[in-house]
């Protein structure tokens, strides 16, 4: 049995999320009156909880505050004290959500070296329980499954940015590699590490991540998933793509981006950084009505890249 009048308690402007054994609700603090607002909220989500026959946990609810501004809490009564039946719930700095470290700034280095970490660990337990395996193709669906996989869960929110992260997961995939192939006491050069990934079908991590990106953008704009494209993209217009030299790069079914609604903070979020891209693709890969079709030809335009000039 599902209870779906969980929101009908909360405050207008304060918004909720429900799950199978969790709730969140939030709230654009602007004024003291949405401290009290968001507490009176609390107090109502109580209400029903025990009216329903049901507890909420304070030890287990904590409360992150997500700002772009630089603020330094000096004193605990610096924060507003929120409370659950008399418990004052804890501040924290980050908090993991469906897998995903989220913390104060929307920053996600930590959540990147927590799977590089994890994924390492991972790596290092197949590689000693499954010494006896010599088949490629078993070691490289172990890899995948097992490792890889580690760093696909919910990756176009978290995708680093920083090269330096991005070489700490493909280190990870590189001693992968040379375990698939048995050659753990041999040395890559730039393009032989590329033909070995080609050999075995695995993109690079960074191109990876942007095939991600794009096939979940390609679902968007097909209106196959329930997420819309936000308002600050649009589609080129006409007069935007004849006759200017600058933008002669653009067709139909590019993006333009209005740069200014988007916060620092979110320069590198998904749809930012997605639209540029699609716009670089091939007009023929997005064109592909087919899921499944952009996905092939759109891997096979990577690898052309790739082999090209690897990077």
């Amino acid at each position: 049995m599902f209870i779906n009048d969980l929101s009908t308690c909360i405050s207008p402007n304060t918004n909720i999320a429900l799950y199978a054994d969790d709730t969140k609700i939030w709230r654009k603090i602007i004024h003291d009156s949405d401290n009290l607002t968001l507490q009176c909220d609390i107090n109502s989500l109580n209400d029903w909880a025990i009216k329903n026959k049901m507890k909420f946990h304070p030890s287990k609810c904590k409360v992150l505050s997500i700002t772009a501004e630089q603020v330094s809490w000096i004193l605990p009564f610096d924060r507003f004290p929120y409370a659950l039946e008399g418990t004052y719930l804890d501040y924290v700095s980050s908090h993991k959500d469906l897998g995903v470290y989220v913390n104060s700034k929307l920053n996600w280095s930590f959540q990147c070296t927590t799977l590089i970490a994890k994924a390492t660990n991972m790596l290092n337990l197949v590689r000693r329980t499954c010494h006896f395996t010599r088949n490629q193709d078993q070691r490289r669906v172990l890899y995948l499954a097992l490792v890889r996989s580690q760093f696909e869960h919910c990756s176009v929110i978290w995708t680093p940015y920083q090269e330096q992260l991005i070489t700490q997961f493909e280190a990870v995939q590189k001693r992968a590699v040379k375990w698939i192939l048995s050659e753990q006491n041999k040395s890559y050069s730039p393009d032989i590490y590329i033909q070995k990934l080609q050999k075995l079908d695995l993109l690079p991590i960074k191109f990876k991540f942007m095939f991600t990106d794009l096939s979940l953008f390609h679902k968007i704009i097909s209106g196959n998933i329930c997420i819309s494209v936000p308002t600050y993209l649009r589609m080129v217009t006409p007069d935007e793509i004849v006759g200017k030299l600058r933008t002669s790069h653009l067709d139909p079914l590019c993006f333009k981006h209005d740069l200014g609604v988007c916060k620092q903070m979110f320069d590198n979020s998904f749809f930012s950084r997605t639209y540029m891209y699609w716009n670089r693709l091939p007009l023929e890969i997005k064109m592909a009505d087919n899921y499944d079709l952009f996905q092939l030809k759109l891997k096979e335009h990577i690898w052309k890249m790739l082999m090209e000039k690897p990077d």
